[in-house]
């Protein structure tokens, strides 16, 4: 639902690490935007797959519910956002995105409507689409994360635009200086880039923050 068509390097590099990291990320923020948004509740970034399913499947059973709420009060943003997220969680990207635009006219400035917004025009191939929803989203908050990670992301693996990916991440970084996932991604790419000296010197920042991490301690291993 929330994944990316991906950008193949040349295939002498070791992609695995970096999808491995990207496919946990993109899991986790499934899940904190489809959990927030619907329930007001946090969530546990160790969320198993069985419960991912299990909630796509509350999802299905609440379409009927949700939709009948938007239709006796159009005007309320709240019930258009959660049904939204219930079509998007369930497949139905066209009407997900229906209901996304609807709330746009009631909340034309949410970052977080532009976001979800990006991830559906990113999903239908409408990239140029999905670039300016998501750019629009971070000058409207520059601390939302998962905007730039999808925007990095989607120039990276989806346009062929390496370098523009890598631009993303320094921004959210300048912007998030305590994000140590945005660090990591961006290490991660600097390696899979075949930027060694980059790559070591963000692992490096990164056991600088926390001189326990384990995935900058291993960046540093494969790098020697």
């Amino acid at each position: 639902m929330d994944e990316n068509p991906i950008y193949k390097p040349s295939e002498k590099k070791d992609l695995k690490p970096l999808f491995i990291i990207i496919g946990i990320v993109v899991l986790a923020i499934l899940v904190f935007v489809l959990v927030t948004q619907l329930s007001n509740k946090g969530t546990d970034n160790t969320i198993g797959a069985q419960d991912q399913i299990n909630l796509i499947d509350q999802y299905k059973n609440q379409l009927s519910e949700l939709e009948k709420n938007v239709n006796s009060d159009p005007s309320n943003a709240q019930h258009r956002r959660n049904y939204a997220v219930a079509l998007y969680a369930t497949g139905d990207l066209t009407k997900a995105l229906e209901q996304y635009l609807e709330e746009q006219k009631l909340n034309p400035e949410d970052p977080i409507l532009l976001n979800n917004i990006g991830n559906i025009y990113r999903d239908q191939g409408k990239y140029e689409n999905a670039v300016t929803s998501y750019k629009k989203a971070i000058e409207l908050n520059k601390q939302l994360t998962n905007a730039y990670i999808n925007l990095a992301n989607l120039y990276i693996y989806s346009m062929d635009k390496l370098e523009d990916g890598i631009t993303v991440y320094k921004d959210a970084i300048t912007e998030n200086t305590d994000s140590i996932e945005i660090y990591l991604l961006l290490a991660n790419t600097y390696e899979q880039a075949d930027q060694k000296s980059n790559a070591k010197e963000i692992f490096n920042q990164v056991l600088k923050k926390d001189p326990n991490n384990q995935a900058a301690k291993l960046g540093l291993e494969r790098l020697k």
